[in-house]
């Protein structure tokens, strides 16, 4: 790949970087407000929802060169994963840490 192909290809993954990082606050809305029904309520549509909300974050962060927040959310979904899995109820700790 020639120089001019290889800085084309920077700029427009730098595009989408730009153009995910400017869709964070509208996610993290929407995931804040995923946790806040199921924390209520604690019913399987509202925990299948919030850990697929997590888990597209998850990845997307990490492909975007969002490491750190990739771990971090990641932690969450394995949180969830593991309720959802063992289908059980969160305890105030894990409620705590997936907030």
């Amino acid at each position: 790949m020639n120089t001019s192909k290889k800085e084309l290809v920077k700029q427009r993954l730098e595009q989408m970087q730009q153009k995910f990082a400017e869709t964070l606050p509208q996610r993290f809305q929407e995931i804040i407000q995923a946790w806040k029904s199921w924390s209520e309520e604690e019913n399987e549509n509202g925990l299948e929802l919030l850990y697929r909300q997590v888990h597209s974050l998850a990845g997307s962060a990490g492909t975007f060169g969002f490491v750190e927040l990739g771990q971090k959310i990641r932690e969450v979904e394995n949180t969830l994963y593991t309720l959802r899995e063992w289908n059980k109820p969160a305890t105030p700790s894990e409620k705590q840490g997936i907030y």
